[in-house]
């Protein structure tokens, strides 16, 4: 609720809080995590976002589903913003990511959607 209301800090201190407390929860780590990722880039901190996003994907057991939307993110990103460098290199990531998302789920009609802009 924090962060749709748009208190970041309080957003990002119960999401910590969350990865940290050891009881039962209805989100995984991974996907607290990834709302983690998520906040960062709402608040366009996208270089926390990315770094946020690759640590995810280092992750071995990451769920199919998951890792996809990581994916289409980060070629969203790449797609928008300045991550990388010049056009022609951010578009190639940008592909590069939305391919490999669409290989994770064939069915992501996100992740076409972005591949055909």
């Amino acid at each position: 609720m924090f962060k749709v209301n748009t208190d970041y800090e309080s957003s990002l201190k119960h999401f910590q809080l969350a990865l940290i407390d050891c009881n039962a929860c209805t989100l995984s780590s991974v996907e607290i995590q990834f709302h983690i990722a998520q906040l960062y880039e709402t608040q366009q901190k996208y270089n926390f976002a990315k770094e946020a996003y690759e640590q995810l994907l280092q992750i071995e057991s990451l769920p199919s589903q998951v890792k996809a939307t990581i994916l289409q993110q980060l070629g969203w990103m790449h797609h928008n913003m300045d991550l990388v460098g010049d056009k022609v290199t951010k578009e190639r990531y940008a592909i590069q990511y939305l391919q490999k998302s669409l290989e994770e789920d064939p069915n992501s009609g996100q992740s076409w959607y972005f591949l055909g802009r």
